[in-house]
């Protein structure tokens, strides 16, 4: 296709980025890294995957954009359904859970984990 972009040169680009990565400081790529998060938030490539769920589960003030965009998109996967699998678990997964996703209503909690075949999987807690 026209103008598409390979699962390597992204990675490439991801892990060029991230070499310029120091700690305490604000990170350069932020921006770039939110942008790429909306860019693939609906391919359904390996990367794209993982790259939103690593970055959505991190906790770091140096990537504060990227990680908040990260987060949304997630949350945009769910609602639109374009995450490749549900799994059903039990509640006691719910705090590790909440700590990187908020879940999207009270009674039946929507996440993203990973997986064998997809780093990210959706899956339910009734």
């Amino acid at each position: 296709r026209n103008g598409s972009i390979s699962d390597s040169t992204l990675r490439d680009f991801i892990d060029d980025c991230l070499g310029d990565f120091q700690q305490g400081e604000q990170f350069a790529h932020d921006y770039a890294f939110a942008a790429i998060c909306v860019a693939v938030q609906n391919r359904t490539s390996p990367i794209s995957e993982e790259f939103l769920f690593h970055l959505a589960k991190l906790n770091i003030p140096e990537m504060a954009i990227g990680i908040r965009v990260a987060r949304e998109c997630l949350q945009h996967r769910i609602a639109t359904n374009t995450l490749r699998k549900t799994y059903r678990v039990l509640a006691s997964e719910r705090n590790k859970m909440d700590s990187v996703l908020a879940p999207r209503s009270n009674k039946r909690r929507t996440y993203c984990i990973d997986s064998v075949n997809s780093p990210t999987a959706r899956f339910e807690i009734a």
